[in-house]
């Protein structure tokens, strides 16, 4: 007599049915101006889910950089204005998912130093009250910048105040003659950074 095994049988979930679910993602990406990058977004889900991009919260424009492949966006030659927030929406018929992250594009920096005379390297400063600087940098969002005097660092104190987010901006109050000389703004983000300076005169009846 044969005795027939025992069977048992699994319900698999009908594969029809089923959400998107994230399979690859990126909360940030970093890339040299011009070169590729690729923000991953990969997702299962039957059927085949859809994918839509966002950049800054609008529909990604049409570009010829721009290529979205089974496991992301690439971006080829990446320029700054590419810097942004980035949302990959996923759908199907049964559900939604989406991935958020940022690409920043880091470019050469540069550095200027704005003077109250409109980019002239040496400022005469004809009264002793007040000199202000501001040091303007592109070409990286996230930098430090620091300030110095004839190669000396400079320090906020009661003549000297350094306003803005990153301390762009540089004003003394109260100055005489010896404090004229040479100052730089120096800007670092990483291995990338950049520089200028203004030789400042001052001239005063109250020159000291």
């Amino acid at each position: 007599m044969h005795t027939r095994p025992n069977l048992h049988l699994a319900l698999l979930p009908d594969p029809t049915n089923s959400a998107p679910h994230i399979l690859d993602s990126f909360e940030r990406r970093e890339v040299m101006t011009n070169h590729r990058v690729e923000l991953p977004c990969k997702a299962s889900g039957h059927p085949a889910p859809k994918y839509r991009w966002l950049k800054d919260n609008r529909p990604l424009e049409p570009d010829t950089r721009f290529r979205q492949s089974v496991t992301g966006l690439l971006i080829e030659r990446a320029q700054p204005s590419d810097t942004g927030a980035y949302v990959c929406e996923v759908w199907n018929g049964y559900g939604n998912a989406e991935v958020v992250g940022r690409l920043h594009v880091k470019g050469q920096c540069s550095l200027v130093i704005c003077l109250p005379t409109m980019g002239s390297k040496i400022s005469f400063i004809r009264c002793l009250n007040q000199v202000s600087l501001t040091c303007s940098v592109t070409g990286s969002e996230e930098y430090q910048l620091s300030w110095y005097r004839n190669g000396e660092l400079i320090y906020p104190s009661n003549s000297i105040r350094m306003t803005g987010q990153s301390r762009e901006n540089l004003v003394m109050a109260g100055m005489a003659k010896s404090d004229g000389g040479a100052y730089q703004c120096f800007a670092r983000h990483g291995k990338m950074s950049a520089q200028d300076f203004v030789q400042v005169i001052l001239e005063g009846q109250n020159s000291q």
